[in-house]
């Protein structure tokens, strides 16, 4: 969910919100990093039929998420 997470990104505006299911265990550890990296304010989780619900605004700094695509890329050369 991360990445369709970020690819979203590119079609968000300031103040959109987005819901994001996973139901991976270890999503609840790194989603909420994902989001201080990519400039995101999440605003709620909560359990829904075993999936892990997210709800995110989107604070509109393509800065910061460019930044975060440019140091993933390093980071894995």
């Amino acid at each position: 969910p991360i990445i369709q997470t970020r690819l979203t990104l590119n079609t968000m505006h300031k103040g959109d919100t987005l819901v994001v299911w996973a139901d991976d265990p270890t999503f609840s550890t790194d989603f909420p990093q994902f989001c201080y990296l990519a400039d995101l304010k999440l605003i709620s989780r909560s359990e829904q039929d075993g999936f892990q619900v997210y709800l995110v605004e989107f604070l509109d700094n393509l800065n910061k998420i460019n930044h975060l695509d440019s140091k993933i890329l390093l980071d894995t050369q």
